[in-house]
């Protein structure tokens, strides 16, 4: 039996990627897997750019409204269903295309050396740092991972306290360094293809600014406005992503609409330079840069071909 074909595709947000995924499932017998965790909440759908089922186009997509937005889904319970899925494709003789932004959540589902074992968590030592960080705030809580992890504090934004604190939690488990366990990078499948879409970055840019004003005119405001109605509070997961948490705050605190659009813009401007800088890291990368999402999904098929 042939070995199982995995193809993955990462790039900034607004790069084309979902499209690229479809155009390529199309041409390889293909189905997709998403590595977006926010894309797999429910309710959260003009925000996360979520695909729906027109555009999807006949190919079964995976890891789309997986969850509650009252859940508070960590990368090991993403991952374990995302490999779960992945397996399911497979057994159809079908190959999975894994895509997202996430750089990290990729990885996670393309390499077996992301392991999440029980012996590198503590409920105990998560509540004295959630603890900490109540006492001492955010800046001192990233300031605690640059002694520790300098190299995984580098890649991690200071205001992402799950991914801060998940980090010293495995630091001060484990006794090993997350950066370190992120340098070991074996492929689940040998016949893996790792590509990641490039682009030039005022286009890129420009791409971001113009899909924001999309999603505000599509009805952002009101799709955060009935996620507060519904409960869903700051102090969840969901509510954290780009675009939710600038949004829910100017609602919550009667400030200025247009400015927080534009903190949108710059947020997710910034979130596509950290996704660069993490997929230029990775030499396993085969970089991707086309004018239309079907002459990439054209480009990466050929590659595929000539190395079989």
């Amino acid at each position: 039996m042939a070995e199982s074909l995995v193809v993955a595709i990462g790039g900034p947000t607004a790069s084309g990627k979902s499209e690229t995924a479809i155009w390529l499932a199309k041409k390889i017998n293909a189905e997709i897997i998403s590595a977006d965790v926010m894309q797999s909440y429910r309710q959260l759908d003009i925000g996360t750019a979520k695909i729906n089922i027109d555009d999807m186009q006949g190919i079964a997509h995976y890891m789309i409204d997986e969850f509650s937005p009252y859940e508070n889904v960590d990368i090991s319970t993403y991952t374990k269903r995302a490999l779960k899925y992945e397996q399911e494709v497979i057994q159809k003789n079908k190959a999975p295309i894994i895509t997202g932004g996430s750089g990290l959540y990729l990885d996670s589902i393309i390499y077996d050396s992301y392991t999440y074992e029980e012996n590198t968590a503590s409920s105990e030592i998560r509540q004295e740092l959630e603890t900490l960080y109540k006492q001492k705030g955010g800046s001192y809580m990233y300031a605690f991972l640059e002694s520790c992890d300098p190299e995984y504090a580098e890649i991690t934004h200071p205001n992402n306290i799950n991914r801060i604190i998940r980090a010293l939690e495995y630091y001060k488990v484990s006794g090993r360094k997350k950066s370190d366990n992120l340098k070991i990078k074996k492929l689940r499948y040998n016949n893996t293809f790792y590509f990641a879409v490039s682009m030039d970055r005022n286009n890129l840019y420009e791409r971001i600014n113009k899909r924001v004003d999309i999603m505000v005119e599509k009805g952002l405001i009101e799709e955060v406005k009935r996620l507060i109605d519904m409960g869903v509070s700051l102090s969840y997961n969901a509510m954290k992503a780009i675009g939710y948490k600038e949004i829910a705050s100017a609602l919550l605190n009667n400030t200025d609409i247009d400015d927080a659009v534009e903190l949108v813009k710059q947020k997710s401007r910034n979130y596509a330079k950290r996704q660069m800088t993490w997929f230029n890291a990775n030499k396993d990368i085969i970089w991707i840069k086309e004018d239309k999402p079907f002459r990439m999904a054209e480009r990466i098929a050929g590659i595929i071909n000539e190395r079989k």
